[in-house]
């Protein structure tokens, strides 16, 4: 490639680079890896690589993002297929939810690794912010979908997202509450949420 790298020839780099990090994070954690490292193995320089990420976390956050799309993919799916019964549909999000983001590779690794505090102190302020922004955006959105279908309304839509969002914290925990306990834990959960805003 020349230097002047087109738009398309940047996001192949990108894509690269996310394929390659995240094999490595998952081996080693994000401590343990250098962005030299994945820069080699994703065959660029090291003057390319900080082109596209300004650091490790940032490509490690970029990944998160990537995997976050396809978990909000995965609820959407979740409530198309059950059209006809907002109740089944919100019960499924919760638990599934919850199931994912506990069975996710990455956030298991950094779980396990204890970089959690690590990287909220790395990652830049502005990329959080924004991320955190979206969040509450998305689940405020799907609160509203679901007050139009049958939810109670008595709650403001806002604190039932930032409510959502405590909730898929939990997983998290998983270890505290127990391997075999938490499947059981949260589908009890994610019943007695269910029922207690859709009243019949």
């Amino acid at each position: 490639m020349s230097e002047n790298y087109s738009e398309s020839e940047l996001k192949a780099v990108k894509e690269t680079l996310h394929d390659n990090g995240k094999r490595l994070f998952l081996e080693s954690g994000v401590k343990a890896v250098s962005a030299e490292k994945i820069a080699d193995d994703s065959g660029i320089s090291i003057e390319l690589f900080n082109r596209c990420y300004s650091s490790i976390e940032t490509l490690f956050f970029a990944i998160l993002e990537k995997e976050e799309r396809l978990f909000r993919d995965t609820l959407e799916q979740l409530i198309a297929e059950n059209k006809e019964n907002p109740k089944i549909a919100f019960f499924n999000v919760l638990n599934t939810a919850m199931q994912l983001i506990a069975k996710n590779p990455l956030v298991k690794k950094v779980i396990d690794t204890g970089e959690i505090e690590y990287l909220m102190t790395k990652i830049p302020k502005e990329h959080l912010e924004k991320y955190f922004t979206g969040d509450k955006e998305y689940f405020t959105s799907m609160v509203d979908y679901f007050q139009t279908r049958g939810m109670s309304s008595d709650i403001p839509s806002p604190i039932l997202a930032n409510t959502l969002r405590t909730l898929f914290i939990i997983p998290f925990f998983k270890e505290n509450i127990g391997e075999e306990e938490y499947e059981t834990s949260i589908l009890a959960l994610a019943k007695v949420f269910t029922e207690g805003l859709f009243k019949e």
